[in-house]
């Protein structure tokens, strides 16, 4: 995974977002981020499916040493996978968890677990809560949260999570805000003019896991929102759209359109002319599969139905690429296992 320059606040932020990442993905249907003090951090993940026990929470928050070790030489590249980066870069990183009637407590010092307990509770509901201070023998002695710049990304996580609500509260200044997508990229499409979109959802087995919304407007240049996190959390928009549209048109379009053959092409302007969409992905350490990969595997087995369903789409498709309405017709259809 990527870490970042230590000496840039959004690495910071990116760190804290990780930690939260971890939260939505053992299902917290609440997660709550508190910043307490340049440097001091607290999340709560409400109904978080980790058992109290402190085997799973060294499982599921600890870090691997060898990952410490490489932040600690100030290496940017390391091993170590979320939420483990989050826990090398503090100087304290405490993990507290209630479920089933019974606590458990975790906690880390510069990386390595130093103690923890469990004991009996009344606590009905599932719970787990992370507290962390930045290390400063790292970051610096000026390194700070920046809450802006946390607020923009746990904004990004909420799409990623359709549905979960996310709190930040900065006790510094006293704001507050609730981050909510109730149908994740969906929304940001309607909001854009796309009466029906094209969702597409692929989970692989490695954690990776991508969802691709599509639609079309009457005209104007294509756009596309781009969201990566995880280990290709460094993905810039300009490296996601492109790959989005010139794979979706590697199912759609004759070869001729393409300026190269082959997933991920760049398209001429007409070719994407009205294309609204948005992507999100979020990786899997390790995985090998590349982004060209993934969208095709994602999009194949939904998008020729979608065209197919709806002439007024096929006919614009068919102006934009310089072909007939029945040549881009068939090409749909000899993509639709039979």
């Amino acid at each position: 995974m990527y870490v970042g320059d230590l000496r840039d606040s959004r690495t910071v932020s990116r760190c804290i977002a990780e930690a939260v990442r971890t939260f939505l993905h053992t299902g917290a249907s609440r997660v709550i981020v508190t910043i307490e003090d340049d440097t001091r951090f607290e999340i709560v993940g409400e109904d978080a499916r980790v058992p109290a026990d402190t085997l799973s929470l060294r499982t599921v928050f600890s870090t691997m040493h060898c990952g410490c070790e490489c932040i600690r030489e100030r290496r940017v590249f390391v091993e170590a996978c979320n939420p483990a980066v989050t826990n090398a870069l503090c100087e304290a990183f405490d993990v507290e968890a209630s479920a089933d009637g019974a606590r458990a407590r975790v906690c880390w010092k510069k990386g390595v677990a130093v103690s923890d307990e469990r004991s009996d509770c009344s606590a009905a509901r599932r719970m787990v809560r992370v507290r962390g201070a930045l290390d400063l023998g790292i970051f610096g002695v000026n390194a700070r949260i920046v809450a802006d710049e946390l607020d923009a990304l746990l904004d990004d996580l909420a799409v990623l999570a359709a549905g979960t609500r996310i709190h930040m509260l900065d006790a510094r200044s006293g704001a507050t805000h609730e981050h909510h997508a109730p149908n994740g990229l969906v929304d940001r499409l309607v909001a854009r003019g796309v009466a029906e979109p094209l969702l597409a959802h692929l989970a692989r087995v490695d954690g990776t896991s991508l969802a691709i919304a599509l639609g079309w407007v009457e005209d104007g240049p294509a756009r596309v929102d781009a969201w990566a996190v995880g280990w290709w959390n460094q993905l810039r928009q300009d490296d996601l759209a492109p790959a989005l549209v010139g794979t979706m048109a590697t199912a759609l379009l004759p070869e001729r359109c393409l300026f190269e053959p082959g997933p991920g092409a760049r398209l001429p302007e007409n070719v994407a002319r009205g294309l609204v969409g948005a992507i999100a992905i979020d990786v899997g350490v390790g995985s090998k599969v590349g982004l060209d990969e993934l969208v095709r595997e994602a999009l194949e087995p939904v998008l020729a139905p979608y065209v197919l369903a709806r002439p007024a789409l096929l006919a614009q498709l068919a102006r934009n690429t310089g072909c007939t309405t029945e040549e881009l017709a068939a090409r749909l259809d000899s993509r639709i296992p039979h």
